[in-house]
């Protein structure tokens, strides 16, 4: 008797139209293959090798078979015995019926051959055989194709309730992650001021509140900005916190917003300036170019000078940063006195129309600098404006004009104070004599008429108009300011005694005025 077994995707039965393929050696080896549908099936990779069973294990008995449905696409069980009491069990999927493609299904086949029980339904673990040993080629071959797919039974469990998976209708839907559903990319954040997309991850500046966000461009302007008045950067967007505290940005947000390094350094000296003058105290800046320390100096003690310990240079005031430092005079008569240096040496050579002249000029130029400074023109319209805070971006505020332009492309204005009448100082009654005071430079003593005194120097220095007008620049490299002095300290003092004097003679008030 000859065992025939089908190839791998083909029905049971016996074969329709089969006709014999023999091999060329004449061997005792038959192979078989359906015609009816030959087109439509895949071609032949390898036949089954069939071995003729020999005569003593050849059985004339049909082998009885049993047909089983099992649940699922109409598949079916089909057992037969064979000899010896084995049996075997065919398990066909007849889903050829069910799908799209004829042409592309296929039927699968299942062998077990087991000891001498049918295969049943279900069928407990326990009561399982364990499969022969002896297999074919063929067998082993299929065998090692399967075990190198994937075990797709194998899969960990999806987690339908978290990925939002619902049934309608008998079908699931959205069986994926939620997040590669419809996923869209997040928009690019835009700069709150030129309105251009910042691209995430790229180079740009976030506000401390992480509301609004500036790129590059207007980061690194509004640093500068901030750089050269003095004061720390602060989100000018952020309008609904009261303190400013919360919308100031530190050092180490400009540097990792890719902002220039000196930008970075110079705002690091304003920041920490920003920081002691927080802290109750007063922050002085060492005016030697070569220097530049900063000094915490006491409330207490703003009014003394300060000597910086890293430099040689020569004391300094720490409210206005004068150096050297001006001695008996505020800062405000400090400044007022060397706006008045020039009309004080006028004076002094004794021109009075070139010392208004002076004056005149003086006090023309200081409010022109003044104006100067800070004032610039439309380059559209030329109307004068000034800048008070913010970026380099602007637009004109001129009713007809309206248009944006850039603050470095605006040019300087330059102002044009109209010619008035000055108030003349008098050159003072030339009689007096000072007590105790003597010229540092011809040694006069006492200084007759109107002296001159060195507001810079700690000792004094006073002069007399002589040596004032050929030695204020010579003295001090020209940086010490003169201020003249009309009427003494110790003739004042006299004056008040002898008042007192007389209002005592005639009944004062009390023994100690």
């Amino acid at each position: 008797t000859v065992s025939v077994l089908y190839w791998k995707n083909q029905p049971p039965g016996p074969p329709t139209q089969t006709r014999p393929s023999t091999r060329p050696d004449n061997s005792s080896k038959t192979m078989y293959r359906s015609t009816s549908n030959f087109r439509q099936q895949a071609p032949i990779q390898r036949p089954v090798v069939v071995r003729r069973a020999p005569a003593a294990a050849a059985s004339p008995v049909p082998a009885p078979q049993l047909v089983v449905p099992v649940r699922g696409n109409a598949s079916t069980v089909v057992v037969s015995r064979g000899p010896g009491g084995r049996t075997t069990a065919y398990r066909v999927s007849q889903t050829a019926n069910a799908s799209p493609h004829r042409h592309r299904a296929r039927s699968s086949w299942q062998r077990q051959v087991l000891n001498s029980e049918p295969v049943l339904p279900r069928r407990e673990p326990s009561m399982a055989s364990p499969p022969m040993s002896r297999q074919s080629s063929a067998t082993l071959e299929d065998q090692t194709r399967r075990a190198r797919r994937p075990d797709r039974r194998n899969v960990p469990p999806f987690d339908l309730r978290a990925a939002g998976v619902r049934s309608v209708g008998g079908h699931l839907h959205r069986a994926v992650p939620p997040a590669f559903v419809n996923h869209v990319p997040p928009p690019a954040p835009e700069c709150s001021v030129c309105a251009i997309d910042v691209p995430v991850g790229g180079v740009g500046l976030m506000c401390p509140a992480g509301l609004h966000t500036l790129c590059l461009e207007c980061a690194t302007n509004m640093a500068r900005a901030a750089c050269e008045k003095g004061e720390r950067a602060v989100c000018g967007f952020c309008t609904a916190s009261a303190d400013i505290s919360a919308r100031v940005f530190s050092t180490s947000q400009l540097a990792r917003a890719g902002i220039p390094s000196e930008v970075v350094t110079t705002y690091r000296t304003v920041e920490r300036r920003a920081e002691l003058t927080a802290s109750g105290g007063i922050v002085a800046r060492c005016p030697t170019a070569r220097c530049g320390a900063i000094h915490e100096v006491e409330r207490t003690r703003t009014e003394q000078p300060v000597l910086c310990g890293l430099c040689d240079g020569a004391p300094f005031c720490p409210r206005c940063g004068v150096q050297p430092f001006h001695y008996g005079a505020t800062c405000t008569d400090f400044r007022n006195a060397k706006t008045q240096m020039p009309m004080l040496v006028a004076l002094a050579r004794g021109d009075r129309k070139r010392a208004d002249a002076e004056w005149e000029v003086v006090n023309r130029n200081e409010k022109a600098m003044a104006k100067d400074s800070s004032t610039r023109c439309c380059p559209h319209c030329r109307a004068p404006f000034t800048r008070i805070s913010g970026c380099n971006s602007m637009h004109c505020g001129n009713p007809g004009c309206g248009r944006g332009f850039q603050y470095p492309d605006a040019s300087r204005y330059e102002s044009q104070a109209p010619e008035r009448p000055t108030a003349a100082f008098d050159n003072n009654d030339r009689g007096v004599q000072p007590m105790f005071t003597v010229c540092a430079g011809c040694g006069m003593a006492p200084i007759r008429g109107t002296r001159f005194q060195c507001m810079n120097c700690p000792d004094e220095l006073s002069m007399c108009r002589r040596c004032f007008v050929d030695n204020h620049k010579a003295h001090g490299d020209g940086s010490h300011v003169f201020v003249a002095v009309v009427a003494p300290a110790v003739v004042a003092d006299n004056e008040r005694r002898e008042r007192r004097r007389r209002e005592k003679a005639e009944g004062g008030c009390c023994i100690v005025c």
